[in-house]
């Protein structure tokens, strides 16, 4: 006997599974660190990385100053660039170190 229930996908899985153990900041951080270079630019790629996601606040290390103060200027649309990629608000804030 067939039981009538609605097929999940691989992706619908790793979702609950991740709700579930309260990952959803690290697998948001993976996504995003995996996606930087697009997400930023390869120049902004080369210069920072993503380091932490804690309550909506996204980290990011800068090898210097003069880029630290770009990332700053820039940080909104990086913020928007994430959230649009993820199609939700992933990101509130971030800070730039």
């Amino acid at each position: 006997m067939l039981i009538n229930r609605d097929a999940l996908t691989l992706d619908d899985l790793i979702q609950v599974y991740i709700e579930k153990t309260g990952l959803h900041e690290e697998y948001e951080l993976a996504l995003i660190i995996n996606n930087w270079a697009e997400l930023v630019g390869e120049k902004f790629a080369e210069v920072s990385k993503p380091d932490t996601l804690k309550n909506g606040v996204l980290t990011t290390r800068c090898s210097s100053s003069v880029w630290r103060s770009e990332l700053f200027m820039r940080r909104q649309q990086i913020i928007d660039k994430i959230n649009d990629y993820r199609n939700k608000e992933v990101i509130k804030s971030m800070v730039i170190r």
